[in-house]
This record gives structure tokens, sequence and C-alpha cells, in this order.
């Protein structure tokens, strides 16, 4: 994760799900993806990589 987030990357950071996600055939760009992740708040600093 260091490699990939640079200056952003916490040691403390753990990978808590890997989701696969497609797009539906004929889905109009952009897209919006909305999932929900126990235990987690909008007070939490994430990282979402794809």
């Amino acid at each position: 994760m260091k490699e990939v987030l640079g200056s952003d990357f916490n040691a403390n950071m753990t990978v808590a799900d890997v989701k696969e996600v497609t797009a539906p055939e004929g889905a109009e760009f952009p897209l919006k993806i909305t999932f929900a992740m126990k235990g987690v708040t909008a007070s939490f600093k994430v990282q979402i990589l794809h």
C-alpha cells in the first residue's frame, strides 16, 4: 500500500475489504458506487483503491 499511496500512507492502515465491482451493461457514465462498511463512520479517514 505504501508504494501506491505515497505520502498518504499510514503504518496503522489495514485492508478492511476487497470488492469486485462491475458496471451493468448499458450503464451511463459517470457512475456513482455506494456501499456500506460495517464499523466505519464519517469521522474515519479512509483510502479507496480501484
